[in-house]
């Protein structure tokens, strides 16, 4: 069988994951992937309709993920593939503890399979379970100060932001406190959501990215037909 190649084409944010894709294909002797930022893509003018191409990334992907349906849709993720052209593409999900830890068992069962360092994923679904235990801490700790609503906690760190914010300013005002406060958890919150999002986007990525090797890559590239073809060949001699 000739070798195959194809073109990944990925958004600035999803190097990372074009790299995976590169290392995971390296090990398929048949397969070559060549790289390429969205940037570069763009200005390439030799890319013809024939070609193999995988988009990664909500910008790299849009066009074809707005004119033709997926193949896999769940936990926010999407990818699919029509003619030679495929797309890999991750948006925000609406997360419980059930869909985490289905995410994150199946997340590691792929990446066993393909004998990849598991060690370095962060257990998302524990992360929230310690999360929520820490919120009710320091709602049950705080409730009745001035300016704290149940609710509004975030994170443990809250606890002792709040002792040094009460007592390094010299506020007497309940009014100025409540103003304060309220500013400080909103700012702190925002940022612990950024957090959250962009490691679970992270996660999301890499399920995806390893996925769509792991069970759609044959299918994608027609290797299977490819295979087929080349025997038939053969026969003939």
């Amino acid at each position: 069988m000739s070798e195959i190649t194809f073109v990944t084409s990925y958004d600035n944010d999803c190097v990372e994951f074009a790299e995976t894709l590169m290392t995971l294909v390296s090990a398929d002797k048949y397969l070559c992937n060549i790289k390429r930022s969205n940037e570069e893509f763009k200005k390439d003018r030799s890319i013809v309709s024939g070609e193999y191409i995988l988009t990664i990334g909500n910008e790299a992907s849009k066009y074809n993920m707005q004119n033709f349906k997926d193949i896999y849709n769940n936990y926010g993720i999407h990818f699919g593939y029509h003619g030679t052209k495929a797309w890999i593409s991750c948006e925000s999900f609406k997360w419980d503890e059930k869909s985490l830890l289905k995410f994150h068992t199946e997340l590691i069962s792929v990446l066993d399979e393909l004998g990849m360092n598991t060690e370095n994923i962060d257990d998302i679904a524990k992360k929230v379970l310690k999360e929520q235990k820490n919120i009710k801490k320091n709602i049950d700790s705080f409730e009745g100060k001035p300016g704290l609503q149940k609710g509004d906690f975030a994170e443990a760190f809250y606890n002792e932001a709040y002792n040094v914010l009460m007592t390094s300013l010299a506020v007497n005002n309940i009014m100025q406190k409540n103003m304060i406060m309220g500013f400080f958890l909103a700012v702190g919150k925002w940022f612990r959501d950024f957090l959250k999002k962009s490691e679970r986007r992270k996660q999301q990525y890499k399920y995806a990215t390893v996925l769509f090797y792991y069970r759609y890559i044959h299918d994608f590239l027609e290797l299977d037909d490819k295979n087929n073809k080349d025997d038939k060949v053969k026969m003939n001699f």
